[in-house]
Order: C-alpha cells, then structure tokens, then sequence
C-alpha cells in the first residue's frame, strides 16, 4: 500500500520544520499546499522555506498577478505525489490552506466542471449586468420554471443573485452528472496536526512579523507593487495589503501597520483551527513535546510494517 504524510496545523506551529525533519529521516519530499507560497517573488511574506538538500513542489509556480485555482492545485499534486513515489520515496504534504488538502483527500469535492463554470458565470456577469430586473425573470424562468418560482422577494429583486442561478442552471442543465474514483483509493495517510495554546500562538505571530520587516518585507512588497500592481492577487493578501499604504507613499505608522499584520493573521490562525477541527482524520499533536521524534518514529514504524 502507498503511503503519504499530511502535515497542517495553524500558521507559524512549525509544519515545515516537521516536514524537513521527517523527509531527511524517512527519504521524503515535501509538498506544499499553501495557497500563497505558490507565487513567485512573494518570500517573506509567505514564510517560505527552501531546503538545500530536500526538494520542496509546487512553490513558486505563478506570477503574482496569476490566478491557480484548489482543482489546478489537485491536479498538480496528484502528479507530484506519483513522481515522488516513482522514486520510492515518501511524499510530504504540508500546509496550512486546508481546501486545498480537503480538495485532494476528496473531504471537499470539486471538478474541472466548477472551475469552467467560474469563467461562464463571470462572462454571463459581464454580458447580463445591464438587462432589467423583468427580463431576467423571464429568462430564469425559461431556464428552470422550479428555481423560478422558489425565489423569495429579496432574490426577485436582487440582479447579482438572478444572474448567477441563470447562469449556473443554463450551465449545468446539459451537463452529465460528474463522478470520479477517489485517485487516492489505495493510499495510506497519515494525518498530523499541530496545535499549540492561545498565548505561545500570539508570541509566535509576533516574533514572526517583526523577522518579516527585518529581513525585508516591506521593500518586496514595493518590488511587487512596482511590477504588477498594487491590485495583484498577492498584494491582497495578509502581510501584503496592509503595506499597500506605505507603497503609496500614503501617511501610516509603521507600529501601526504590524500590529494590523499580527492582528489579521491571528484571526486568519482560529479561521484555520475551526476548519481542521471539522476532520475527524487528523491527529492532533502538541507542539510543545518533541515531535520530530515522535512522529518520525510513527512514520518508521508504518513503513517497517509493510504500510508502503
């Protein structure tokens, strides 16, 4: 049986470190599932790490201005995770963007169909946005007379929400129904996540965005601000917009601007430890033993046992 390794956790516990650590000892390479270290140009402020002796996939593979969508995502590290194993090694997922790994795990199901609606729906956006609120009825209700009629009173009068149900009942209706085989049937997973108390989680955070602002940060966000825009994907993110101020010469404090990075990626912290508490396929390991050693003696003792 195939096996491979899932490392999440909150931002800042130590996931990569735990990745590294297990790669050199069991013969891996590391994965990323991080939705932002994908980009280019975009290192400090994603924390990305680059091992000299450990290959790490599926960083640095867009522009900044790009968009890579959770299916691209899937789709990339299903190739991945086979390349690796062609190699008999052990393929390490790490991350803290947990659509991403529910995406892969089928925990979240998603097709090439959802992504090609995306574009549709923008498309009918553009070409629809001027038509009055009559017409539009009309046309729902030529599309499909049961959606139609289910509307309330706020969705008859609401011309975002009309063309969104035309646009995705005009699309769907003569598409086959989508099914697919679990690609990862066959496999072994093993689940770890990292979590760690309230308080050592903010003196993390803290110490993080300080060594962000030492090593540079604001002057890569200026260098990405000047090629692609301030508007770019990675500039909207946290770490990135919050400097946006300061690349427009604008007023601002500097103490001011890291408190506001601390505060978001804190919020962004307990947004990712709700949605990990959801799968029952994780355990859960506290960061303040010492868990290279447990878990690379668990990941052995998997492998010694024919697992792989």
């Amino acid at each position: 049986m195939k096996m491979m390794v899932i490392i999440q956790g909150q931002t800042g516990t130590g996931k990569t470190d735990l990745a590294y650590q297990i790669a050199k000892s069991c013969n891996g390479e590391i994965i990323s599932a991080d939705s932002r270290q994908i980009y280019r140009m975009a290192d400090i402020g994603t924390n990305k790490e680059v091992f000299s002796d450990i290959p790490t996939h599926l960083i640095d593979i867009v522009n900044p201005n790009e968009s890579y969508s959770a299916w691209e995502f899937r789709k990339d590290c299903l190739e991945t995770l086979h390349t690796i194993l062609a190699k008999n090694k052990l393929p390490i997922i790490v991350g803290g963007t947990n659509f991403y790994i529910d995406v892969l795990t089928g925990r979240r199901k998603l097709s090439p169909i959802d992504e090609a609606f995306k574009l549709f729906e923008n498309e009918q956006q553009k070409l629809l946005k001027d038509i009055d609120l009559t017409s539009l009825h009309k046309m729902l209700s030529n599309i499909s007379p049961e959606v139609f009629s289910s509307l309330n009173n706020s969705e008859m009068h609401n011309k975002m929400r009309l063309i969104r149900k035309i646009a995705m009942h005009s699309y769907y209706k003569s598409l086959p129904q989508y099914e697919e085989i679990n690609p990862l049937d066959g496999f072994f997973i093993m689940q770890i996540g990292i979590q760690v108390d309230k308080q050592s989680l903010e003196d993390i955070i803290a110490t993080r965005t300080e060594k962000m602002f030492q090593k540079g940060l604001i002057k890569e966000a200026a260098d990405i601000a000047i090629q692609f825009g301030t508007g770019c994907t990675i500039m909207q993110t946290i770490g990135y917009k919050e400097l946006i101020p300061v690349i427009n010469h604008d007023k601002h404090e500097l103490k001011k601007i890291k408190n506001e990075i601390m505060v978001h990626t804190l919020q962004y912290a307990k947004r990712q430890l709700t949605w990990m508490k959801k799968d029952e396929n994780i355990s859960w390991i506290d960061k303040r033993d010492d868990l290279s050693n447990k878990v690379i003696s668990e990941v052995i003792k998997k492998i010694e046992t024919s697992v792989i």
